[in-house]
């Protein structure tokens, strides 16, 4: 397993860790890949780490695909950002015509955006996340000081 010793904290002070989880595999199965190996990622809501059973094989690469995400209907620019795009002039034959023509637009428009301007949010979930785990592996090794259980909890 890589990310760490235990997969399971009671969440107190001091906490108690415990390698609960396991996996499984068949011996056809590990001669099938024998670069098999475990990672832990860090526990974001639940008391259990998620485990990853990987091959060590790389996946290939997905084209970036279009997901509406519903915060942005928080963001101050999106309406007006919506209104924009709908109201660009069309040219179709019927009306079916013309809202599939404004739908690829708004789908073509909206993929760069969220993808450039909410990018911020990635990098602040990313710092997050590499902050969690670097309390969950210090956590590892002594407990931790009241102020770090906090920020973990915060996180």
């Amino acid at each position: 397993m890589v990310g760490g010793k235990f997969i399971w904290s009671n969440n107190q002070y001091p906490p108690t860790l415990e390698r609960l989880d396991r996996c499984l595999i068949t011996k056809d199965w590990e001669n099938m890949s024998p670069m098999v190996f475990i990672q832990k990622l860090p526990r974001d809501l639940s008391d259990h780490n998620p485990l990853i059973v990987s091959s060590a094989i790389t996946p290939q690469l997905r084209n970036f695909s279009f997901k509406f995400e519903t915060s942005w209907l928080k963001h101050r620019e999106f309406l007006d950002k919506v209104r924009d795009v709908w109201a660009r002039p069309c040219r179709a034959e019927s009306a079916l015509d013309k809202i599939q023509i404004k739908l690829k637009r708004f789908k073509q428009y909206f993929k760069w955006w969220g993808f450039n301007v909410q990018g911020e949010n990635r990098k602040i979930r990313k710092s997050l996340h590499e902050e969690l785990v670097e309390l969950e592996l210090e956590e590892e090794e002594t407990p931790l000081p009241l102020h770090k259980i906090q920020r973990k909890v915060e996180i």
